[in-house]
């Protein structure tokens, strides 16, 4: 076999034995032993890809489109790749190779806009508006949706109209990059029934519909991260996009020509479990207080400190879904492995990592620099007996573990905002001077200490202080 060579404006590289993979899948609505389902396009049966017995398997098959997709900047996971070889065996031919067909969708990928709604199980008042990332949770109104998929000729198979008034999660991603079915959808307009070509198109967008549902809780986690690493608030979005009898809708949108535009409309159902909407204003209230009380408004994500701030809001944020499910010693321990990320460069000890913790959070803990040096020690000394021997921590082990690393955080977030320091070793180092000073017996002024960050913040309640 010749080397597998890359034409001008090709993707991928021409592959017989992908070719041969393709020509052999077969697309019906009877299941064989190995098929995978595919999504029933509206009000018809369902429909299985099953692929064939060749050279290339399944599993290479779609490793081979996902670099593609990658390549051509679309989204790409199982669900998409798999979609795409039911679009190229359901437009085969033999005198066009599927490799050939895949590099014309992808090198025509077009960008696209999509909105999603989530339609949960509730009803919320009208004026109810909660934003949070690039996402708003409300009172749903299908207007603006149904008005863009009648443009676009595309309709959903429920009357969306009587979902006004539900509470949804709506969010609008404005760079979506989609292969190019505009002439597949052509096709399917002109039947007047459910045809294969309609069942594998509907397939693809409803898995780019997913793929991208299932990164609103990752934004949403990302942006509450100093609220949900401080004990502030916390949005479980995980289960508000995954709630029990809720409804998916989502419309993709895009341009054909000067003044024309295409759409295509997905929906499914989800089932899960129950949910509490977060009071309307509290996000808002968290994001003033955070600016009133510690001069914070975020700051250039390329700065080497606010990557620090980052990755220890991540670790704590990751120690508090522990302790919303029972796991107290394993919160602790993220507590304590935020502190020696911060704490603990160039192999320092736990003496060190016990002095600086001390200067930062012995005026929030109402004892003297040498008192809550010793408390950091002690608490280190029996997380060491969990790790090491198995002896639990206790409630208030755990519970004061958490304070001291959450002052620390609000230290973090209030020098951050000062934007002083360039990096996080120029304020270790007037960390390691305030702490010198008090060990001498020198006096530190207030404004020494509020240089480092030193602030005494107490969360009242463990999902919101507000």
């Amino acid at each position: 076999m010749g080397r597998p060579i890359t034409e001008p404006n090709m993707v991928l590289a021409t592959n017989p034995s992908f070719d041969d993979f393709i020509r052999g899948v077969r697309l019906s609505t009877k299941r064989e032993q190995n098929s995978l389902s595919l999504s029933a396009a509206v009000n018809s049966s369902a429909w299985y890809l099953t692929p064939p017995e060749a050279e290339m398997q399944l599993a290479s098959a779609i490793r081979f489109i996902d670099r593609g997709l990658t390549a051509a900047g679309c989204d790409a996971n199982s669900a998409i790749c798999t979609a795409l070889i039911g679009i190229l065996a359901a437009s085969s031919t033999t005198s066009s190779p599927p490799t050939e067909a895949l590099n014309r969708l992808l090198t025509s990928a077009l960008a696209g806009k999509l909105h999603v709604h989530v339609i949960l199980p509730m009803t919320c008042d009208s004026g109810y508006s909660t934003r949070v990332a690039d996402c708003e949770i409300h009172a749903f109104d299908p207007a603006r949706l149904s008005y863009w998929a009648s443009k676009g000729r595309s309709s959903f198979p429920i009357d969306i109209q009587a979902l006004r008034g539900r509470a949804a999660i709506s969010s609008e991603a404005s760079n979506v990059r989609l292969v190019d079915l505009t002439t597949i959808m052509d096709d399917v307009v002109a039947s007047s029934g459910v045809s294969t070509m309609q069942v594998v198109a509907d397939a693809y967008f409803n898995a780019v519909f997913e793929y991208r549902v299932k990164q609103i809780p990752a934004a949403v986690r990302q942006a509450l991260r100093i609220f949900e690493a401080g004990r502030v608030l916390h949005f479980d979005m995980a289960s508000f996009v995954d709630a029990f009898l809720s409804i998916r809708l989502g419309l993709f949108h895009w341009a054909t020509k000067p003044g024309g535009h295409k759409t295509w409309a997905v929906m499914n159902t989800q089932a899960a479990v129950s949910i509490n909407l977060p009071p309307q204003g509290q996000l808002a209230a968290c994001y003033g207080w955070l600016e009133t009380e510690l001069g914070y408004t975020g700051t250039d994500p390329e700065n080497a400190f606010s990557k620090t701030l980052d990755f220890y809001c991540d670790v704590l944020q990751r120690g508090r879904e522990h302790e919303r499910h029972g796991r107290h010693n394993e919160a602790a321990l993220h507590s304590v492995i935020a502190l020696d990320f911060l704490f603990g460069a160039n192999n320092r000890a736990t003496d060190s990592i016990a002095e600086r913790s001390a200067v930062l959070t012995h005026q929030a803990a109402g004892r003297t620099y040498d008192e809550q040096y010793k408390h950091v020690k002690d608490l280190y000394d029996a997380r060491s007996r969990y790790v090491h021997s198995g002896r639990e921590l206790t409630a208030a082990q755990a519970n004061d573990i958490d304070r001291v690393a959450t002052q620390v955080l609000w230290a973090l977030v209030r020098v951050s905002a000062k934007q002083k320091f360039g990096s996080t070793a120029e304020w270790l180092k007037e960390v390691d001077y305030v702490q010198g000073a008090i060990c001498a017996g020198r006096e530190v002024s207030d404004l020494d200490s509020q240089a480092i960050g030193v602030h005494s913040i107490e969360v009242h309640c463990e999902h919101g202080m507000l």
